[in-house]
């Protein structure tokens, strides 16, 4: 990240004509703003991962009411509901090893290879099953305004809570 903003500083002064690179203190005060976008954006992602949206007004950080819509596909609707029942049906299988990462990295190894399989197996069940319902019932507002039956709606997503 740090090289990307020198370099991207030496080009624009490149650009601009100037024969002398940047000096220390512009590499310094690249340095401290790409840290405090970082620090935002982490922000950010929890506060999303937390269910609250957020808007960025100078810096601050207000809280509101209405959660954030994750992805495009966190819409409502028929064809949502379709595209997201094809997914989970398809990508059920993915939870064996994700759930088998999870474990190990909470639990050890031993664990990860046995509770995880298991889990994992358990969780691609019922998300295939899910994907499959979905599938079916596409057509009606089944949980209410389409919404998804699993937390969260897509496998390849973060889970809320650990």
């Amino acid at each position: 990240m740090v090289r990307r903003s020198c370099c991207i500083v030496m080009l624009a002064a490149t650009v601009s004509g100037c024969a002398l690179g940047p000096s220390e203190q512009d590499i310094r005060q690249v340095h401290q703003r790409v840290e405090g976008l970082g620090q935002r954006i982490t922000r950010l992602e929890q506060l999303r991962h937390s269910g609250s949206s957020s808007s960025v007004a100078a810096g601050t950080f207000e809280s509101s009411a209405t959660p954030v819509e994750a992805a495009p596909l966190a819409r409502s609707g028929p064809l949502t509901k379709l595209l997201r029942g094809g997914v989970n049906l398809a990508t059920g299988w993915v939870e064996i090893p994700k759930r088998m990462q999870e474990t190990t990295q909470h639990s050890g190894a031993a664990a990860g290879w046995t509770w995880g399989l298991m889990r994992g197996i358990g969780y691609g069940f019922i998300r295939s099953v899910g994907g499959l319902y979905e599938l079916v019932t596409f057509p009606f507002p089944a949980p209410a305004d389409y919404q998804p039956l699993m937390r969260p709606a897509f496998v390849f997503q973060a889970d809320a809570a650990p």
